[in-house]
């Protein structure tokens, strides 16, 4: 009778062994699949580039996106970081509720073609739990007039590659912003301070009022300039210049080189434009408003954020 008993034991030792295999297999790590997804999704990308022509890199473009939405939509994803992405940024806000991934096609004729797609985490009403909301953004900026003064959604985005998502609260509003580049043309390149806003009636809005001073009719700030030069545009630690800034103490601000046409006949003509690299001028944010400073100092910042690398580096 013991015999059995510990042969009957020994069967199901086995038994449950095998069925513990089988469900481990069964459910495989989300994190590991997802690093694994990662790294293909990462080879089709870098894949686009190698193709001669505007129509194959267009047509690479559009498999990395569907299977970057097909990524995205399982559960899970807005939880992985996705930072080897080489060619495409990934911004998420610091209270992870937004997740933001842009990259460039570069075309063979100088100008650039720009991709988008949003993660917002919504929460349900009443409720602990979060749905996952996937937007696609469209790039229609060879078709808007003036976008430093227009609202925009994501069907009719002026396209760019963002480097930097800021968040900030004030009166129990959340506020994000984003810097960002374009390659506007051959010969203009831009930089752009996009405020972003998510309301429950319309999802993402482009554009914003939030801007004091200077810039206080701007949705957003452009600014363009040749290139064959580079413009500094950053968030970080600056200081006073005593006797020129209207704070007297450090602060974390937007930080931009002013820039100006090389001779006043060609103001207007943004490919003539350079940046003036002993002056930087500043945006920090206050009561719910980017407060503008002249002429702040920004040299050795405590802080400088590098730019991800791009399809092409200018």
């Amino acid at each position: 009778m013991a015999k059995f008993k510990i042969k009957y034991l020994h069967k199901i030792i086995i038994i449950n062994t095998f069925l513990l295999f089988f469900c481990i297999n069964s459910y495989p790590n989300n994190k590991t699949d997802f690093y694994k997804l990662e790294k293909k999704l990462n080879n089709k990308s870098l894949s686009i580039l190698q193709k001669s022509n505007n129509k194959e890199r267009l047509k690479t473009n559009q498999n990395f996106q569907n299977k970057l939405i097909e990524t995205l939509n399982k559960p899970g994803s807005i939880k992985h970081p996705f930072d080897s992405l080489e060619a495409v940024s990934v911004l998420q806000s610091n209270d992870k509720l937004l997740k933001i991934f842009t990259w460039e096609i570069p075309l063979t004729n100088g100008y650039y073609e720009y991709f988008g797609i949003i993660q917002i985490k919504e929460k349900k009403n009443n409720s602990d739990e979060f749905n996952i909301k996937i937007i696609e953004l469209n790039d229609i900026s060879a078709n808007i007039e003036l976008p430093e003064n227009k609202k925009l959604c994501p069907k009719n985005w002026y396209g760019a590659y963002y480097y930097e998502l800021i968040h900030n609260e004030y009166n129990g509003k959340d506020y994000y912003t984003l810097l960002g580049w374009r390659g506007n043309s051959p010969i203009i390149r831009q930089r752009l301070i996009e405020p972003l806003v998510i309301c429950s009636e319309k999802g993402i809005i482009f554009g914003d009022k939030i801007f004091d001073d200077k810039f206080n009719e701007n949705y957003r700030i452009i600014f363009s300039f040749s290139a064959r030069v580079y413009m500094q545009l950053n968030y970080h630690k600056v200081f006073p210049f005593l006797g020129h800034s209207n704070f007297d103490e450090e602060k974390i601000m937007i930080v931009f080189e002013e820039i100006d046409p090389i001779d006043e006949s060609l103001k207007g003509h943004y490919q003539f434009y350079k940046p003036i690299t002993d002056v930087s001028n500043g945006l920090h944010f206050n009561n719910g408003k980017w407060v503008y400073h002249h002429n702040v100092d920004a040299r050795n910042p405590e802080r400088e954020i590098p730019e991800p690398i791009r399809l092409e580096i200018d």
